[in-house]
């Protein structure tokens, strides 16, 4: 815990780009931490896509892509309820709204919650109601919920 917060304090406190000291956080503009931000998530880098999310979003807290990005960032370290929580906040900024319910049941699939798995792989489904890959994770999912309620 005390050395994710002493890495939260470093990342907060620059800026990676160039490695110059940033003397308040307000001083850089959300549109260059997005970019930061979206840079280390498309390089698979998790952790510190969270964190860049997170300082975007005290900014911004209405950026549903920040929201959705960070979701599926906490759902790659294992942080499902973190993830959940914040797939839910961009479904109620009406953004990607399929895709956060189908990844909340690949959330829950992962917790071995089949029953709310299934039902958000339902309600993607009412979304895009010809995607195959999501009926076929019904399927699955309701055969694992039969198999786990043996």
């Amino acid at each position: 815990m005390i050395i994710c917060s002493l890495l939260m304090f470093i990342f907060s406190c620059r800026n990676l780009n160039d490695g110059n000291v940033i003397q308040r956080s307000d001083t850089v503009k959300s549109s260059e931490l997005k970019m930061k931000a979206d840079s280390i998530y498309n390089n698979d880098n998790y952790e510190l896509a969270i964190i860049y999310y997170t300082l975007l979003l005290q900014k911004d807290s209405v950026n549903a892509d920040a929201f959705f990005k960070r979701a599926y960032s906490f759902a790659q370290v294992f942080r499902y309820e973190e993830s959940t929580s914040d797939y839910l906040k961009a479904i109620k900024l009406n953004y990607r709204k399929s895709d956060a319910y189908f990844n909340l049941g690949c959330n829950f699939s992962a917790q071995m919650n089949f029953e709310r798995a299934l039902y958000y792989f339902q309600k993607a489904l009412e979304l895009e109601p010809n995607n195959q890959a999501i009926k076929d994770l019904i399927k699955i999912s309701k055969g694992n919920l039969k198999i786990s309620q043996i």
